[in-house]
């Protein structure tokens, strides 16, 4: 079985670095985007088994969940998100709009692996991610 794959969707390119390098070292594959368009792009290709997501400028984030919601409104299974929030506004929005689970900022490399962690084993990852329509 293949390892969990994580799309990263964060515009600072240090901060997705970090993101990638703490996902990786706990055995998880990653997929970046700088932002919502590529993320729209790399989803249309490839269903990854969590997306993780930054707020964002202009509200970037909730927009890319409202999108994947709507997309996959028909799929047995939703894709998971997390979603990654600087303030208390910022982590209702993504919440209403459909993530799984909010870490706020700043947070450390064990509070991120441990949410990843959690919301695949409880929304049971499937062993490799499937191909986009």
């Amino acid at each position: 079985m293949k390892a969990p794959v994580v799309l990263i969707v964060e515009a600072d390119s240090n901060v997705r670095h970090a993101l990638v390098d703490a996902l990786r070292s706990a055995g998880h594959r990653t997929l970046e985007a700088a932002g919502e368009e590529t993320a729209r792009a790399v989803l249309g290709c490839v269903i990854p088994h969590l997306v993780l997501v930054e707020h964002g400028p202009a509200q970037a984030g909730v927009r890319l969940i409202s999108w994947l919601r709507e997309a996959r409104s028909s799929s047995a299974a939703p894709l998971p998100v997390v979603g990654m929030a600087g303030s208390e506004p910022e982590a209702e929005a993504l919440l209403a709009a459909g993530a799984t689970r909010v870490l706020r900022k700043p947070f450390g490399p064990e509070a991120l692996t441990g949410a990843v962690a959690r919301v695949l084993s409880r929304c049971g990852a499937r062993a490799d991610p499937g191909e986009g329509s």
